[in-house]
This record gives C-alpha cells, structure tokens and sequence, in this order.
C-alpha cells in the first residue's frame, strides 16, 4: 500500500524533519512513499536524504501549469493533469495532507485517485484560523471544517482541538478528532547527556517574529550572567529575523557571549548539542535533545515573556509548546529555571538528564507510524467532500 505526502517544501523546518522522517518509517513498513512539494523548494542536503526512501515530485507535475515558474501560488491556480496523476500517483492509497493548501490538493486528488482516502494533520497552532479574509483562505477554512465533522483530522493536542473546536463553533465530543503527540526518530544508541561543568546555552529555534523566546534570551541575558559568569549561548536558527536579533545582541554587549550559528538539520543536532548544559526551545527540537540526555527548557510561540512552563521531562501536555495552553501561574521565569539547574550537584544533574531521557521514550515516530494506521483504518472515508471548487480550475 503506497502512502502519499502532501508537503509546502522540503526546507530546513520542524514539519519538513518530521514528515521525512515519518516517510522512512512507511519506507521500512510498508512500501517506498511519495512526497508532493507544493513548489520546488527544498534544502539540498535534506532532499539528498529523502530521495534514499521516498519518491519526490513537485505540484507542477501533476498540474496542467506549464508556463509559469514552478511555485504554489502558480500552481495551485491550474487544473489537475489527470493523466500525469495516474502515471505517478495511481497505486497511492493513503494521502497525509500537512497544511491548507495541501488538505485542497488532496481534495482534489481524490476526484483521480478515487480508491485513496486521506486525513489531514494540524502541525502549527494558527494553521487554520488566520488569514480570513482572502477568498482562497475561506475555501480552505470551509474545506477544513467539514474535514472536522467528518474526522479526518489529527491535532497534536488537547490544547489546540480546543481551540479549533471554538473557532469553528463544533461541539469538542461530537467531533471525532483524534489527538496524538508528535515523536521523532530515538536514537537509543548514541546518548550525549548534558555537560555539567559546561555552562554552554544552545537556543534551537527559526529567526522569525513569533519565536518570541529568542529576543527574549538575549535582552536578559545580564541577568543570567549574574547566576554564573561563564555562561555563553550559540543560537542555531536561520530566517527574516536574523540580522535583528544580531543588532539586538551588539546592543546589549554580548558580542562575545551570544553567537548565532546559523541553520542545523535535525540529524546535525546531535554534534551540535555536544557540551550544552541546558538546551532552550520549542517544537521537535526539544524532544530531540530531551532524547540524548540535555536538560531542556519548554519555550513557548508568541511569548511576550521570558517565561516557560519548565523542563521537557516535567511538562506533561502534549500541545506542551502553545501559550495558550497554560494559566499564566503555570508558568515561570527562565531564569528561575536555569538557577535551579544550576542549584545541582553533578548526580542530580545527571539524574536529570536521565528523566529527560524517560519523558522521550513514548514519543517515537514508530509509535506515530501506528497513530496514522489507526486513523485511515477507523476514520479517514474515500470521495472528495463536494465544496466548491478551489480558485479556478480546482
């Protein structure tokens, strides 16, 4: 059985790392996948790796744009090439749609591929809330509730069907929705652990607005600093916001204390993590240090504070990175956390890591790889959900 990945591009990002690594798990149990890149946007290296065990083709494939440049908008705007679908997707029986635009394409895919079924994933928490107003965004919103009703959804957490159960007015029971944690690929063989004697900050996370706890880290930086002088921080990350938060570190004198590093892949995590003693983050990238043994502190999207509801092993929701999903007295001063770090001796450190290790370990993209089976065998129904059509021809 031949499983589709419907995907915006294969950049450097916490869903492009995690549906890369969940196609090498359909990869081993089932057959080789495909996965469909809205627009031919990709990080190299990162493409090199899935082309190992996946099949990767670009909308404009399969899409009857032969002119213009080989982008989503583009493409979107143009009819399905119904012969090119067959030729390249006709043993597809099972489609993962990963956002908006790819929840319309696998709509409209379906209208082909009428013996597939598909589901769609909510991995960001404004995914199908902003952007009303345009025509196209209302088609999806629409497109998106009645895939709701029908239960073709899986959240990532309580927290957010809440919050998608309000915004669309849908009685949370009635909709069946399932809820399942995000893991990644464990490697229970190559454990770093935490550097005690090392008072070296890594900060994980994309250099845009939102990732508030970046700028956040740097303007109170002195007051870490004054738990322990020797404490630097290299900040790993790319995007819009980098040359900002570059002026906001030479503002605040920390020119030799605070470096950015630039972008990691999630399999260089492991050698960059080397010598941390605290990592600082949100999404994938905590579970993945979590997994090799740092201490790692739960930061929190559109954070207007240096606040975090804690450490990775003590925080039990699974939507763990929402703001929304904490009263404001669950949540406390980063740098409270990092003194109380510091506050250990080194076995209790190294018992700390270890919790840190234990949290992980229900949270693999094997057990994921189950969650989807689960879902297409119980919910996920065959046809397209009749709306109207999307832009032009779709």
């Amino acid at each position: 059985m031949k499983t589709l990945f419907i995907i915006s591009s294969l950049g450097i990002g916490g869903i492009e790392s995690y549906i890369s690594q969940l196609a090498e798990v359909y990869n081993k149990q089932e057959s080789r996948p495909v996965i469909l890149l809205l627009a031919k946007k990709y990080d190299l290296s990162l493409y090199s790796q899935v082309q190992m065990y996946a099949d990767i083709i670009t909308l404009k494939e399969i899409t009857n744009n032969i002119l213009l440049p080989n982008k989503a908008v583009y493409n979107l705007l143009f009819g399905l090439n119904e012969k090119n679908v067959r030729i390249l997707l006709g043993s597809v029986k099972r489609i993962i749609a990963t956002n908006s635009f790819s929840l319309v394409v696998a709509d409209r895919l379906i209208e082909v591929l009428s013996d597939a079924k598909y589901v769609v994933g909510v991995y960001h928490g404004q995914e199908f809330i902003w952007s009303q107003q345009a025509y196209y965004r209302r088609v999806e919103m629409n497109l998106f509730k009645q895939a709701l009703i029908e239960g073709r959804v899986h959240v990532y957490g309580d927290g957010l069907l809440d919050k998608l159960s309000s915004f669309y007015r849908l009685d949370k029971v009635k909709v069946k929705v399932d809820v399942f944690p995000l893991g990644i690929k464990l490697n229970n063989q190559n454990r770093i652990y935490g550097d005690f004697k090392q008072k070296r900050i890594v900060c994980l996370g994309r250099f845009v607005k939102f990732k508030t706890y970046n700028e956040q880290l740097i303007k109170n930086f002195r007051k870490i600093l004054e738990l322990n002088p020797n404490f630097i921080c290299d900040m790993y990350g790319f995007g819009p916001d980098e040359d900002r938060l570059k002026k906001l570190i030479d503002k605040n004198g920390l020119t030799n204390i605070i470096k950015i590093k630039g972008k990691v892949s999630i399999s260089e995590i492991p050698e960059i993590l080397k010598g941390a003693f605290i990592t600082i983050g949100s999404g994938l990238t905590t579970i993945q240090s979590s997994s090799l043994g740092i201490p790692t502190l739960v930061c929190l999207d559109s954070n207007p504070h240096f606040t975090s509801p804690g450490f990775f092993n003590s925080v039990n929701k699974s939507d763990y990175n929402e703001l929304e999903s904490y009263e404001v007295n669950e949540l406390s001063s980063i740098t409270n956390y990092i003194n109380k770090l510091c506050d250990k001796t080194e076995l209790e450190y190294i018992e700390f890591c270890n919790h840190h290790i234990e949290r992980t370990k229900l949270l693999s993209i094997e057990r994921n790889y189950g969650d989807f089976t689960k879902l297409f065998e119980k919910k996920a129904l065959g046809g397209n959900l009749n709306l109207f059509k999307y832009a032009w021809s779709f």
